[in-house]
C-alpha cells in the first residue's frame, strides 16, 4: 500500500477495454453494496484545461499534432493536476486524489500513469515515427506515485478495434490497429514490472475460449478479486 490511509485503484487497458463502465459499476457496488462513505471516481484526461486540451487533441478536434513527446508531457502535467488540484469534495482543502488518500478515500481513477508508460513509452507512435524511450516516460511522471491496485482489462486489439466501430464513427489517434496492437503488447510487459514494485495487479479476461464475456460477468469477477484487496485494507 501506498504512504497513506485511503486505497488506490487505477483501471487500466486498451481502447475498447470497458475501463469507464466498469469502474463506474465498482464505485456503485462500493457505496451501495459495500457501504464505504469515502469513495472518490475520478478520471484521466481530467476535466482541467489541461485535460480538455488533450481530448480535442485526441479527437482531432484541436488542430495540433500529436508529437508523442508533446503528447507524454501533456498528460503528465495533466497528471500532476489530477494528484494535487482535482476536486473531490467542497471546499479548497478537497483537492487532489493525494489529498484524498491521505483521507482514507478509495480513488477510484479511470486510467493513471500505466497508461501513459504504454500508449508512449518505448515505442514509435502512428505515423510520426518518433521513437518515445520509456525511461523517460517514467522520469517525466517520477512525481506521480504507482497506485495500490491495479485492474487491468485484457480485451483483445482486433475485439477492441470492432468495438470502438459499433460506438462511434470517429477514430481518436493511438485507436488504430498498429496503435492498439503495440500498446497492447506493452501493458502486457508492464504488469510484470508493476508486480516487481508492490503493485497489486489484477487481470481479467474479457474474452474466454472466442467468447466476449458480458459486463455482468466480467463485473462479478472484478468484485470477486478486489473482495481480497478490500479485506486486507480494511477500510
Amino acid at each position: 500500500m501506498g504512504d497513506w490511509k485511503g486505497l488506490f485503484i487505477a483501471f487500466e487497458g486498451i481502447d475498447g477495454a470497458g475501463l469507464t463502465t466498469h469502474s463506474r459499476l465498482v464505485e456503485k457496488w462500493l457505496i451501495e453494496e459495500k457501504g464505504l462513505e469515502k469513495v472518490f471516481l475520478t478520471k484521466e484526461p481530467t476535466e482541467s484545461m489541461i485535460g480538455f486540451l488533450l481530448r480535442g487533441i485526441m479527437s482531432r478536434q484541436v488542430n495540433i499534432t500529436p508529437y508523442p513527446h508533446v503528447m507524454a508531457l501533456l498528460f503528465a502535467a495533466d497528471r500532476l493536476y489530477h494528484l494535487y488540484e482535482d476536486p473531490y469534495g467542497p471546499g479548497p482543502r478537497h483537492r487532489g486524489i493525494l489529498s484524498a488518500l491521505k483521507e482514507g478515500y478509495v480513488v477510484i481513477s479511470d486510467r493513471y500513469v500505466i497508461s501513459s508508460m504504454a500508449y508512449q513509452g518505448g515505442r514509435d507512435v502512428g505515423t510520426l515515427s518518433l521513437s518515445v524511450d520509456l525511461d523517460w516516460v517514467r522520469e517525466v511522471n517520477r512525481y506521480a506515485p504507482l497506485p495500490d491496485v491495479v485492474v487491468y482489462l485484457d480485451v483483445p486489439p482486433d475485439v477492441s478495434a470492432s468495438r470502438i466501430r459499433r460506438s462511434r464513427w470517429t477514430w481518436q489517434i493511438y485507436e488504430n490497429r498498429a496503435d492498439l496492437m503495440e500498446t497492447y503488447r506493452n501493458f502486457r510487459r508492464l504488469l510484470d514490472d508493476l508486480r516487481a514494485e508492490g503493485v497489486t495487479v489484477i487481470e481479467v479476461d474479457e474474452v474466454e475460449g472466442g467468447r466476449e464475456r458480458g459486463v455482468e460477468e466480467v463485473q462479478a469477477e472484478i468484485r470477486a478479486r478486489l473482495e481480497e484487496v478490500l479485506e486486507k485494507f480494511g477500510p
